[in-house]
């Protein structure tokens, strides 16, 4: 029997994000290491799947670990006593957790403080980082599929994550992403709403509004109706508190990078493979109709 004073349960904000293309970077390993096997042969199979995950796991983790140290550049935050901004700081929420098994990563927060009392700024940072993730991850060439959503699970020691948040996060994945995109959950776009719409005037409602109001600026409805992360929008600059600028030499660069390796995949999956052909090119399109916003 589960020793159940191990692990406690709670709602959870989880992402599930796969890396798409492992299976073609997988079969550039031998299927077993003989005595001769020039190992130094296997490195770049080695870049293309132990390491590409590595880093984005590790992408995901220093943002978090920076942004758990800084402060959003809110008016509301700024205008607070010290006795306010600690009342606040509850609700900064717990450390982020990983999981990872062969090329996916489930990133995974608790939905409150030590306290016990809810907060949006863990969702807040998820999808900042995810947004910063593709970006970058699409101009360079690796594509990425995942999903977020929040629900009720528990994190065993040694085990992980478990529960309806992590299977609803996975399903959204696996059956709703379909092309190379961050879909959202039902659960998440309600938690969020509830908190934009919340009339309550003390600080920490307040702030919670605020972010949950940024997040939600940034989650848009795509052609087929599912909710997903617009992390070329123009508001993402906003949504960082505007200490971005997304008109920077720099961010371009990855946007077109991002572009030309979406038309790329396109024209090579053209009359080969219908399904990857219509994949790459919803992406294709995704860049096409925003690029010019930068």
């Amino acid at each position: 029997m589960a020793d159940t004073s191990k692990f406690t349960i709670s709602n959870y904000v989880v992402a599930y994000i796969d890396i798409l293309g492992q299976q073609e970077a997988l079969k550039k390993f031998p299927l077993v290491l003989n005595y001769d096997t020039d190992l130094n042969s296997l490195s770049q199979a080695m870049q293309e799947t132990y390491v590409k995950i590595q880093e984005i796991r590790n992408y995901i983790k220093t943002f978090f670990e920076d942004k758990s140290k800084q402060k959003v550049g809110s008016a509301i935050y700024d205008r607070l006593s010290d006795k306010k901004r600690k009342d606040v700081e509850r609700f900064e929420g717990e450390p982020i957790e990983f999981q990872h098994h062969g090329d996916y990563v489930v990133i995974y927060n608790k939905l409150n403080n030590y306290l016990g009392e809810p907060c949006v700024k863990p969702i807040w940072m998820m999808i900042g980082a995810i947004a910063g993730l593709l970006l970058d991850e699409f101009s360079k060439h690796t594509p990425i599929r995942g999903s977020i959503e929040i629900g009720v699970a528990a994190d065993w020691d040694n085990f992980g994550i478990y529960g309806s948040a992590f299977f609803n996060a996975y399903k959204l994945e696996r059956y709703v992403a379909d092309y190379p995109r961050i879909v959202l959950g039902d659960e998440i776009f309600k938690y969020l709403s509830f908190w934009a719409n919340n009339p309550k005037e003390d600080n920490v409602t307040k702030w919670n509004k605020e972010l949950a109001t940024r997040c939600l600026s940034i989650i848009c409805k795509d052609r087929d109706d599912k909710l997903f992360l617009d992390f070329l929008s123009e508001k993402m600059s906003a949504f960082f508190g505007n200490v971005y600028d997304f008109s920077a030499p720099h961010i371009c660069e990855r946007v077109l990078r991002g572009s030309e390796f979406a038309k790329q995949q396109y024209e090579h999956f053209k009359g080969k493979d219908q399904k990857l052909e219509r994949k790459y090119k919803l992406l294709y399109d995704y860049y096409n109709n925003w690029q010019p916003s930068y």
